[in-house]
């Protein structure tokens, strides 16, 4: 027999574009959720006192200029039962009103990191609607899912609207594997109410997973902090705590170009405080290879690639992806007779270091002007096993890709400075 579930719906009867979502909402979630041998009743008059499954509250940042819509709803919101806010563009007036953080939020728009716009997900839109097909099963998921056994928690954390597709792909793939994702909730804009929040959803984890995106975002008024950073420091500390072992990865995207100085900032803190060092693996991967890698560790392989790890001869060391550049030096070293490794071919800043350790030629290329990022680049050279300051026993090369490019404060560390493009490159790494 079909299993019936009773849905309370709430949205705004006097926008149009509301209404036109909705019925196509219901007409799909029915479709659906049919496909899994279950039905659906939809109840459109909420306020009625009538026994319900489940709540979904559909909202549009217009509903807030609504005044009459956005005080009525205070009359049939209670606690967080069931209840599901379907957002279907980005919220931009205050949600105090109906405190839609506290609800499990169903995303339908993302945001274009170029241009900082919204796509919304819908039906009639070809270039989106995949995307609403896929949110879609999200929910018929996560209802028919409930109360099933679990083989444990995986914290992954809520990150830049960037990067909800992203998120969202993770968590779908954690659920198909049998985890329960936390958390399950938008984290509270209060501070306070925050750390409680995030410490609540850490218990008892089997591992954590923060994606980094490409800008830093404040969260908090006044606080001057983003949520990414805000969960990375509490994280941190579980761990430090913690009596068991347990493992943390924080995820750079490998087509990851920072955009803003304090985003770099914070990632080069998360790479190098000794306080996030523990347990921690800082991945440079794309979206699939993270996925190997989190279910390896799943499995009890903690040792990710590193027992495996084919370490270079020759390291290369670029500030973007110069396949054509990095591809002739590639040649070089196997007419040498050496094992070639690049920075820019996803891996951890841990393998970095360990790249550094074992070359013995280090090759910088510096193509665009970063004062920030070689600096960082030669500090780590300088600090690797094999280097002294003044007479490095390694040979060390600088590539950079005009003359232009100020390098006159790390020239002095280099055995050799060449200002070169990709078809003018000649090395002599033997010698």
């Amino acid at each position: 027999m079909a299993q019936t579930i009773n849905v309370n719906l709430t949205f705004n009867h006097a926008m149009q574009s509301n209404v036109n979502f909705v019925t196509n909402f219901k007409q799909d979630f029915t479709y659906c959720i049919s496909r899994f041998n279950a039905k659906v009743v939809f109840n459109d008059d909420s306020r009625v006192d009538t026994p319900f499954d489940y709540h979904f509250i559909v909202v549009s940042n217009s509903d807030f200029y609504d005044s009459a819509f956005s005080t009525s709803l205070k009359d049939f919101i209670g606690d967080d039962r069931k209840t599901f806010v379907i957002l279907l563009d980005p919220i931009k007036t205050s949600s105090d009103k109906i405190a839609i953080k506290r609800f499990v939020n169903y995303i339908f728009w993302d945001q274009v990191v170029e241009t900082g716009e919204s796509r919304l997900y819908r039906k009639d839109d070809k270039s989106t609607v995949h995307f609403y097909w896929e949110r879609l099963s999200d929910i018929v998921f996560d209802i028919l899912d409930t109360g099933n056994s679990k083989k444990g928690i995986v914290y992954l954390a809520q990150t830049d609207d960037s990067q909800n597709q992203d998120r969202d792909n993770i968590k779908r793939d954690l659920s198909d594997l049998g985890y329960l994702v936390k958390p399950e909730k938008l984290i509270s804009n209060n501070f306070e109410e925050s750390i409680t929040q995030v410490k609540e959803s850490l218990s008892n984890s089997e591992l954590i997973i923060h994606l980094i995106p490409s800008t830093y975002s404040e969260y908090f008024s006044g606080k001057g902090l983003s949520i990414v950073e805000h969960q990375c420091n509490i994280s941190a500390k579980h761990i430090n705590k913690g009596t068991k072992s347990l493992h943390r990865i924080i995820w750079i995207p490998s087509d990851f170009e920072v955009i803003d100085e304090q985003n770099q900032i914070f990632i080069e803190k998360i790479q190098r405080d000794h306080e996030h060092s523990n347990n921690t693996t800082v991945l440079k991967v794309n979206l699939e290879d993270l996925k190997k890698i989190y279910r390896k560790i799943l499995l009890g392989d903690n040792t990710l690639k590193e027992d495996n790890l084919l370490l270079p001869d020759l390291y290369v060391i670029a500030d973007q992806d110069q396949s054509p550049l990095t591809n002739k030096i590639d040649n070089e070293a196997k007419n040498a007779g050496l094992k070639f490794g690049v920075n820019y071919k996803g891996i951890s800043y841990n393998e970095h270091l360990k790249y550094l350790a074992s070359a013995q030629v280090v090759i910088l290329n510096y193509s665009q002007e970063n004062s920030q990022w070689i600096n960082v680049k030669v500090h780590d050279i300088l600090k690797s096993p094999g280097l002294e300051v003044s007479k490095p026993k390694k040979k060390l090369i600088l590539i950079k890709h005009s003359k232009d490019l100020d390098t006159s404060h790390f020239e002095r560390y280099f055995n050799e400075i060449h200002v070169v493009d990709a078809n003018n490159i000649k090395l002599n790494i033997l010698s």
